[in-house]
């Protein structure tokens, strides 16, 4: 099992369909695959990512990470979707977020720790009497354990965008890619998107944008 679970380049809107099957992946579409993961593992400076592709339509690529290793998993459909250099980018965006595995980590650690102070905090004031500030003290866990798991993920995904447009020049090719799976869909609302795992993908594609043109990614 994955230490951390996998990681796909965009968000998938509720209810989406999955298209069904796909023709195997031609040879060429895979060899180009590897050939990306190989390319941004060594700019990023971590181990060559196994690749593993799937029959399926919809275009998705993620990465798993565990203590053996990453790889990297595409379906047909993006490997259909995507052009060379937009490939390429997205690969690199999912090697980055193997290179962040050890950063992943220690801000879990950070979360799971704050997490057990709050629960301490509400059980020790319920235990002296205080109902109301024990009762805070749980309210602060709920929402904390609501919204800092998606705002983490948020953060991840935009510096895995940061480091592979750094490491591998690719900040444009990596907005173009972005665009491109996500055209035509609805942006969560505001409130919705304190939920959501993914930033909200036009902020992302500005950012690379800008990031390409100035060839500096500025953090959100």
């Amino acid at each position: 099992m994955p230490a951390f679970p996998g990681r796909s380049l965009q968000r998938r809107p509720a209810g989406a369909a999955d298209c069904g099957q796909a023709p195997p992946a031609r040879q060429s579409d895979v060899l180009a695959l590897a050939d990306a993961a190989a390319d941004a593992a060594r700019a990023l400076g971590v181990a060559r990512p196994q690749i593993r592709t799937h029959s399926r339509r919809w275009p998705d690529l993620w990465v798993a990470v565990s203590p053996s290793g990453s790889v990297v998993h595409a379906t047909s459909g993006l490997l259909e979707r995507l052009p060379p250099g937009q490939l390429r980018a997205a690969v690199a965006h999912e090697v980055a977020h193997a290179a962040l595995a050890g950063r992943e980590r220690e801000i879990r650690l950070a979360r799971a720790g704050t997490a057990a102070a709050l629960a301490l905090a509400a059980a020790g004031l319920m235990m002296l009497g205080l109902a109301a500030a024990g009762l805070a003290a749980s309210a602060a866990l709920a929402v904390h354990l609501l919204l800092s798991g998606p705002a983490l993920s948020r953060r991840l995904e935009h510096e895995a965008d940061r480091l592979a447009a750094g490491a591998c020049g690719c900040a444009a090719e990596l907005a173009a890619a972005l665009a491109a799976l996500n055209a035509g869909r609805r942006e969560p609302g505001r409130w919705r998107a304190l939920l959501e795992h993914h930033p909200p993908a036009a902020g992302r594609v500005r950012r690379l944008q800008a990031a390409g043109r100035a060839r500096r990614y500025v953090r959100p």
